[in-house]
């Protein structure tokens, strides 16, 4: 039993800080903070930090690091702002655009850092500057005009959520399971802890770590 705790520990010791938190800001403050508006406020304003972070987590696990995918979201955000409300593109086309970029960026990623074998941190922080020097381009100013069936999705809430909340929830099942139940999870898992042991058991790694890129990417990019 007890060579058994850190594993738990390592599982479940943020739910168990979180669980701890709430119940000293419940004591101290119960009449503001034991309430549902907060926690819809809570949750739905973390969701979308929930997704960038899962969309890290398959290059996380194949030992590569994305410190680009906040420039991916923020220059999704920009994107999405500048076709939807300035050049007035249809919904779905701008989508398709801003998911087109995110995947481009994950590309250009793999083929510096899996190709070239360049340094990751080196690549993400690179691109991540350039983005960020792009979304200025791109506009530096506020934008209003966003489509309205975009906000309503966005914002509107569902049993005191916002739909945002619901996409995290879903996306965080969805990579439990790929992680844990699915022999692509377990390779990638593979690949991390031993890229030249999994080369020579014929795992292509070089194609998860560029497909674990461009899925981080294309996350970031639904995340903003």
């Amino acid at each position: 039993m007890i060579s058994h705790r850190p594993g738990w520990a390592r599982r479940f010791g943020l739910l168990a800080i979180w669980a701890v938190m709430i119940a000293v800001f419940g004591v101290l403050r119960p009449e503001e903070f034991l309430t549902t508006g907060t926690a819809s406020a809570i949750l739905s304003s973390q969701a979308t930090l929930l997704i960038l972070a899962l969309g890290l987590l398959p290059a996380l696990t194949a030992d590569t690091l994305d410190l680009s995918a906040p420039a991916t979201l923020g220059i999704a955000d920009t994107l999405l702002g500048e076709l939807s409300a300035v050049q007035h593109w249809p919904l779905w086309s701008t989508i398709a655009a801003v998911l087109a970029c995110g995947a481009l960026i994950g590309g250009l990623n793999a083929v510096f850092i899996v190709g070239f074998g360049v340094d990751p941190i080196v690549v993400t922080l690179g691109t991540g500057t350039l983005l960020g020097g792009a979304a200025l381009g791109i506009n530096i100013v506020p934008t209003a005009g966003i489509s309205a069936g975009l906000v309503t999705l966005t914002r509107d809430p569902i049993f005191g959520l916002q739909v945002v909340f619901y996409l995290g929830l879903v996306l965080a099942l969805a990579t439990g399971y790929f992680a844990t139940y699915t022999p692509t999870g377990r390779h990638l898992f593979f690949v991390g802890a031993g890229p030249d042991v999994a080369r020579l058991t014929g795992i292509n790694v070089a194609r998860y770590r560029s497909a674990a890129l461009v899925y981080g990417s294309v996350i970031a990019s639904i995340a903003g």
